[in-house]
């Protein structure tokens, strides 16, 4: 979940906007979960909270990132670029 929140911490954070449940067993590198613009109305703080599903036994970590800009917008043809 891409959470908001007026703490630094986080704290009573706000949900902004859910990705896909996967199981942990399903789970592959390199899936991209969740990709959505950040709305205006979100207050001073983002960040990221998970919830797992299922159980693991092995290595393996959880990246995100909030970036400025993403490559998959759609392409509009009439786009003058003015």
């Amino acid at each position: 979940q891409l959470i908001t929140s007026a703490s630094s911490n986080l704290s009573s954070p706000t949900v902004i906007a859910t990705g896909p449940t996967v199981v942990l067993a399903s789970a592959t590198a390199g899936a991209e979960l969740l990709d959505v613009p950040i709305p205006g109305t979100a207050q001073r703080y983002l960040g990221f909270q998970y919830t797992t599903v299922g159980t693991f036994s092995g290595a393996g970590t959880v990246n995100a990132h909030i970036v400025a800009e993403t490559d998959n917008q759609p392409y509009i043809t009439s786009n003058t670029g003015l």
